[in-house]
């Protein structure tokens, strides 16, 4: 007859009366470590460097003093480039007039300048073609600017009579050609009384032609030498 041992005779009763079951021991497994990531390094791209673009050499401007000492108030001075196509500028002299004795000053680049000058009655007073500035000049207004061009000089034409002149030719000696007129009576441009007109010229023989409004001829001369400066004076 077999013989169960009396320990394990009293754990199946314990078992019978308790429902416990023994299960084997099982050792926990201990929660692995995370290591962390490293975030990736954010590589900063310098921005670019940029060139400033080269300054332009601003070329200063010259002062032209304009000194009213004609006895008379100016009204307009009109002056443009000589390459300059887009005619006259506007006029530099705004309201009020220039008053007598007094002064403007003009600011403008270096260069070469035609310039009109007229008084309040829309006489001219200057006109003077391709005049080189290059640096501050005082222009007392009763003078006509003198150098315009080495090879170039001036005819005035003083006009003393009591009406106007609205007719001016010149042409080379002999030419047989008057050519067209240097006044311009449908813009108001004509040579009024007791006033002048300067027109600039290379040196040489010369026809000249002048007729008053009504194209009756007021003067007239040929084959005239002209080597230098020259003032013509249409006398009463």
């Amino acid at each position: 007859m077999l013989k169960i041992p009396q320990i394990a005779l009293i754990s199946f009763a314990f078992i019978l009366l308790t429902g416990c079951s023994f299960a084997p021991f099982i050792e926990p497994t201990s929660t692995p470590t995370l290591t962390p990531t490293p975030s990736p390094t954010e590589t900063i791209t310098p921005s670019p460097t940029i060139t400033p673009s080269p300054t332009e050499t601003e070329i200063p401007k010259i002062n032209l003093t304009l000194v009213n000492d004609t006895g008379a108030e100016i009204c307009a001075l009109s002056y443009a480039p000589v390459d300059f196509e887009g005619g006259m500028l506007p006029n530099a002299i705004k309201n009020p007039p220039l008053a007598v004795d007094a002064t403007l000053e003009v600011q403008l680049d270096p260069g070469m300048y035609d310039f009109n000058l007229l008084d309040c009655k829309g006489n001219f007073l200057q006109n003077v073609s391709s005049f080189e500035l290059t640096e501050p000049l005082t222009w007392n207004l009763s003078e006509t600017l003198v150098g315009a061009l080495p090879e170039t000089l001036y005819v005035n034409i003083v006009n003393n009579r009591s009406y106007d002149l609205c007719e001016f030719y010149i042409s080379p000696a002999g030419s047989g050609n008057w050519g067209e007129n240097r006044l311009e009576p449908e813009f108001g441009f004509i040579i009024t009384a007791n006033s002048n007109y300067i027109e600039w010229i290379e040196p040489g023989a010369y026809d000249l032609l002048i007729r008053d409004c009504n194209g009756n001829v007021a003067a007239e001369k040929y084959n005239l030498t002209i080597p230098q400066n020259m003032t013509w004076t249409l006398r009463p």
